[in-house]
């Protein structure tokens, strides 16, 4: 931060009171404009909704309870996905604590994602919240309200987020808030619908941290938001990794390191070897919610023609080095000859080198965890140097969506 004025607190006071005079008038601004948004026109529902949730099946009249108004939360956490959105899930934190107010403000309020309710659920439990979550799996709902698009949809040019028109680029799932009206007679409304920066004024720590001279502290968009189980101890300006391992596309360097019991890494020297599956540019920040998609997706597409049997491999290349470190991740298969792969297959052919073979059992969450043990413990201390060629992560027991729990070697080339 810039060296800031020091005034007298009479000079102080004076621009304080010039600021006051500004508040005030954005205070009234924003009163005309809630009333303006209770004004506008309601569109009357003409389908029915059907929902999953912790007791089965829910329609959407029965998300009101006895109340007139739903606030509905639109929760990124799309079908294959072990974690929630890490932007949603800031919102989320502050649901519990509004819900014991907001009833008794004539509102009912509950969360639709369209994964699968028993893929959301453990999540759920992990963070602690209490909130109806409810999976619109089976419904058209989140297509219906913009914040799930299809491939068709988006080829036609009918698909829009924040009332606009999207790119040709399918962006999967989105955030958004959405409210409805029942009436006596039990006819809904749709009534309102914001995303985007519509719905920051929900996310209290923001607004708390507006009233400090760094603000939200932010180099670029929610760029230190973490699920609240994974912020560090406390701050530090540097993990105590190696320069060259924060280069690596798995290694999130953000604070103090967080520390995973990991048995000693088998020395293996491997040979040359050839893998086929589906390929993304993936961004770092966004990782954690577009890497089940593709694995849902390349499972759809195994077998493929000359696949190794046993396990499949996530394996990540070419990091650009930017802030947000854009990489290609490839959810693949070990094959044994490249050739006729079907359309759209991308395939790897790694050299030979050397491996430190680390096996890890838990939760796939915890796997920044165990990069972070990997790189900022294992590796200055082992005597030995990264080498050039791509880490391979090799899944060697089916992924439970339920408890999160998953058995994998993360493959770390090493010079000799």
């Amino acid at each position: 931060m810039s060296k800031h004025a020091v005034v007298s607190r009479e000079e102080w006071l004076e621009a304080r009171k010039a600021l006051l005079a500004e508040e005030k008038a954005l205070t009234r601004q924003r009163d005309a404009l809630c009333a303006k948004r209770r004004e506008l026109p309601w569109v009357k529902l003409e389908k029915d909704y059907t929902f999953e949730g912790p007791g089965g099946p829910v329609s959407l009249a029965s998300l009101f309870g006895d109340q007139q108004q739903l606030i509905v939360y639109h929760f990124m956490f799309a079908p294959g996905w072990t974690e929630g959105c890490p932007g949603c899930s800031l919102l989320a934190d502050h649901f519990d604590g509004a819900l014991q107010h907001v009833p008794h403000g004539g509102a009912a309020f509950a969360v639709v994602s369209r994964a699968p309710y028993a893929e959301f659920a453990p999540y759920q439990q992990r963070m602690g919240w209490k909130f109806l979550w409810v999976s619109s799996n089976a419904s058209d709902f989140n297509f219906d309200f913009d914040v799930s698009f299809t491939d068709e949809s988006l080829a036609k040019g009918t698909a829009y987020y924040n009332y606009e028109a999207l790119p040709d680029k399918n962006p999967g799932e989105c955030p958004g808030v959405s409210v409805f009206w029942k009436d006596e007679d039990g006819a809904i409304y749709h009534t309102y619908s914001a995303y985007t920066r519509g719905m920051e004024e929900v996310i209290g720590a923001f607004m708390l941290l507006d009233l400090t001279p760094l603000g939200r502290n932010e180099t670029s968009t929610m760029n230190w938001v973490r699920r609240h189980d994974q912020y560090e101890a406390k701050p530090q300006e540097a993990c105590g990794c190696p320069e060259d391992a924060q280069e690596s596309p798995k290694k999130e360097c953000c604070g103090t390191a967080q520390i995973v019991a990991l048995e000693a890494p088998e020395i293996v020297e491997s040979g040359a070897r050839s893998f086929a599956g589906l390929s993304e540019r993936v961004a770092q920040s966004e990782a954690q919610e577009v890497i089940p998609g593709i694995w849902s997706r390349f499972k759809e597409a195994y077998p493929l023609p000359h696949a190794v049997e046993g396990a499949m491999y996530g394996i990540c290349t070419n990091p650009d080095g930017s802030p947000d470190c854009r990489f290609d991740y490839l959810a693949c298969a070990e094959v044994s000859d490249t050739s006729g792969m079907p359309d759209g297959i991308t395939t790897l052919d790694v050299a030979p080198a050397r491996y430190a073979v680390f096996t890890y059992n838990g939760p796939i969450w915890n796997i920044k965890q165990v990069y972070q043990t990997i790189y900022g413990q294992w590796l200055p201390s082992s005597g030995h140097r990264p080498a050039e060629a791509p880490t391979l992560e090799r899944y060697t027991r089916e992924h439970d969506p339920v408890t999160g729990e998953t058995t994998l070697e993360i493959w770390l080339p090493i010079q000799s």
